[in-house]
């Protein structure tokens, strides 16, 4: 022999290096999968503590106008784009009597993205307020 491998040895370590290849492609599609996937799943995790964040402005909006203004019903409050990290939002804001000694309702519902209809999150939440006590008072979500 002369130091050459032989033509049926070549074809079989061609045929081990092509699998190894594949395998380390299919690996690597994965991992990038993968982190796209954790990527998506983080930005939704921030716009969902955004969304949560949007609620409590609302309540602490609505607060502030019931004190200036006693007969404050609500209001639809519009964020732009450039207020929240490139992302609109809409805050909307109900405030119910039951009676003149009874707790206020606040009703607030946020919606962050604004106009994007697959990731839109929508939280809304429900504050009952004793019209004497201040935000941080008799507050039951």
């Amino acid at each position: 022999m002369n130091g050459l491998v032989p033509p049926r040895r070549r074809g079989v370590t061609m045929v081990i290096v092509l699998a190894t290849l594949m395998m380390l492609a299919i690996i690597s599609s994965a991992l990038v999968r993968l982190t796209l996937l954790q990527t998506a799943r983080a930005r939704l995790e921030v716009d969902r503590t955004q969304a949560d964040w949007l609620v409590q402005a609302g309540f602490e909006r609505a607060w502030t106008r019931l004190a200036r203004q006693p007969d404050y019903e609500g209001e639809t409050w519009l964020l732009d784009a450039a207020d929240l990290d490139g992302k609109p939002a809409s805050v909307r804001i109900a405030v119910r009597r039951t009676g003149p000694d009874q707790p206020l309702s606040i009703d607030v519902k946020a919606e962050y993205p604004l106009g994007s209809a697959a990731a839109t999150i929508r939280t809304s939440q429900t504050f009952q307020a004793s019209p004497t006590a201040g935000p941080a008072g008799d507050l039951s979500p």
